[in-house]
């Protein structure tokens, strides 16, 4: 009987304990108290990365995915050679482009490494802007040889 009383305790105190734990939910964050959603990026990665590295003129492949519950209006690809300052490189609309196998969307922005880079590093930085005017970036980098 004793030994019912401690099981009942054990459970009834796991219970209690149980349920003050708020569990995160990640769309949680997602979302801005008016109910407007912000854009999630996923991947940023360098598709076409040579084992020798980018030489300038090269064109680099940006490939990200990403997905929203909001629409979309456009991409933006900013940069940063070496310690110079972030500048706006292109902007391209948003086009639908759904992959079924990583079940989000995927955009591929192409970067050409500008001359006079040669040796130095190359931030990238995918910004994804909505309609609404939220905004998800996620940043990238290369080397030029």
């Amino acid at each position: 009987m004793k030994i019912l009383k401690y099981l009942f305790a054990i459970s009834a105190l796991m219970f209690v304990l149980s349920s003050c734990y708020k569990e995160e939910y990640f769309l949680d964050d997602n979302t801005t108290s008016n109910g407007r959603h912000f854009p999630v990026l996923q991947t940023v990665v360098v598709d076409n990365e040579p084992e020798t590295g980018f030489t300038e003129g090269s064109t680099v492949e940006i490939v990200v995915h990403y997905f929203s519950v909001d629409p979309i209006l456009q991409y933006e690809l900013y940069e940063t050679v070496g310690a110079g300052s972030e500048a706006l490189y292109s902007t391209t609309p948003y086009k639908y482009t759904y992959d079924p196998d990583t079940q989000s969307e995927v955009v591929t922005l192409n970067y050409v490494v500008p001359a006079g880079s040669s040796g130095e590093g190359i931030g990238l930085n995918v910004v994804i802007v909505n309609e609404n005017g939220l905004v998800a970036n996620k940043s990238t980098s290369i080397d030029v040889n």
